[in-house]
């Protein structure tokens, strides 16, 4: 009696259990639709704004950016790698922020991010200049007051934050260590500055990452 009484309740369990296998699977698979959809649609409204005509950043877009957590998601849509033309000075004295590392064929290196102040304006933004091997950002002279000069940078309003791995510790504003994208985190280091603008512009004689600077920051929008 015992053992029918077992084999009747492992087989009535295991039934149970087909039935819900193909209940999980389903809901699997509808996730993965919808997160393949989803991501479709965040790379094809960057496309779009990417071939949009370059718009000047000015104190107003600056402060949309600053309180783009009080954005609608609609509004953030149409602000998100959108091409935008600055023009101002790389800020004297400003601490530069090293992003990274990050390997780029077989070095190790670091995004080198740079406060640019607009022109006839108090405001900044974050400009990441592209990336340099290590030893090159040993080496690499900090900028003084005799030494900015106006400048035009074309870049993409990128991500304000990035989505680090388990496996990746947190930023040190203190020690200026910075192991992923925050703004936010980034602004308190140089005060009054707006959301990283991705660029790659030519830094005098050192070397940069040649991807075209519309795929860098596209690629690391699907990051996720």
């Amino acid at each position: 009696m015992t053992h029918l009484y077992f084999y009747y309740f492992y087989k009535k369990r295991s039934f149970g259990l087909f039935k819900i296998f193909p209940i999980i699977s389903f809901g699997l698979g509808s996730w993965q639709v919808y997160r393949y959809q989803w991501k479709k649609e965040i790379i094809q409204k960057a496309k779009e704004n990417v071939e949009m005509e370059p718009i000047e950043m000015n104190d107003s877009l600056v402060d949309s950016l600053l309180q783009s957590s009080e954005l609608s998601d609609d509004s953030k849509k149409r602000l998100e790698f959108r091409r935008v033309e600055v023009n101002g000075t790389y800020t004297p004295n400003s601490k530069e922020i090293y992003l990274g590392p990050r390997t780029y064929e077989g070095q190790v290196g670091y995004y080198v991010i740079q406060p640019l102040q607009l022109q006839h304006s108090n405001k900044q933004v974050l400009i990441n200049r592209g990336w340099l091997p290590t030893q090159l950002i040993r080496d690499r002279p900090v900028i003084t007051s005799d030494l900015p000069e106006p400048t035009t940078v074309e870049g993409l309003i990128g991500k304000s934050k990035e989505a680090g791995s388990i496996f990746t510790p947190p930023n040190d504003p203190a020690n200026n260590q910075w192991y992923f994208i925050d703004a936010e985190q980034m602004a308190s280091v140089n005060p009054n500055t707006a959301p990283l603008i991705q660029t790659t512009p030519n830094i005098p004689n050192r070397q940069r990452l040649d991807n075209n600077k519309w795929h860098l920051a596209l690629r690391d929008s699907t990051q996720m």
